[in-house]
């Protein structure tokens, strides 16, 4: 799916129901049994933040405020820097408007984060006809909000790991939560080390 997974599958159809499979939450951390990676669920924890299927995601949260964390890995392809992926996160989201990009540090490894603002898809609105029976002249109904998104692209030595943020409403404090959750990333041991 195009455009980071069609905006996150547009904030996760309004979120689906909840996930089974993939990481397993022990305590306050999700490990993955068979890639090794773990992370710290995000401040709150299970009381603030559900877990949620969402198409490609390995794991996938929303919050309260309808905010969506997804966490996507891909091991065994071809590997590029992390800014020309986390570009491609963005390829196909319309009228993409980024406001930040920069380098950041994820489990010792050099990572690309980036802000974009984007617009759902404008969809044609119905026609409505008038009394005379003539169809009138209808209009975009592309005036939906921009959801504002946050990618933070790693890439190590045997996998990629793309973290996704999609916030329509309190961006700061969506972020500040984001931003403890990716940064509590950890690699299995193996996948840590060596070149990359």
């Amino acid at each position: 799916m195009s455009g980071v997974r069609g905006v996150v599958v547009a904030v996760a159809m309004l979120a689906s129901a909840a996930c089974s499979g993939g990481p397993v939450l022990e305590g306050s951390v999700y490990r993955d049994p068979t890639l090794g990676w773990s992370i710290a669920a995000p401040p709150g924890g299970e009381a603030r933040w559900t877990r949620i299927r969402v198409e490609g995601a390995d794991l996938a949260l929303r919050g309260p405020a309808g905010e969506l964390m997804s966490l996507e890995v891909h091991c065994g392809v071809p590997l590029a820097e992390p800014q020309v992926l986390a570009r491609s996160l963005r390829s196909g989201v319309p009228e993409a408007l980024v406001r930040d990009q920069r380098e950041v540090t994820v489990d010792g490894r050099l990572a690309w984060a980036q802000v974009f603002d984007a617009r759902p898809e404008r969809r044609p609105a119905p026609k409505p006809a008038d009394p005379s029976g003539r169809a009138q002249a209808g209009s975009d109904a592309g005036d939906a909000p921009a959801v504002r998104v946050k990618t933070v692209t790693r890439v190590d030595a045997h996998c990629v790991q793309d973290f996704v943020l999609a916030a329509p409403g309190d961006w700061a404090a969506a972020e500040g939560a984001f931003d403890a959750w990716w940064g509590s990333f950890r690699a299995a041991p193996e996948a840590s080390g060596g070149g990359g």
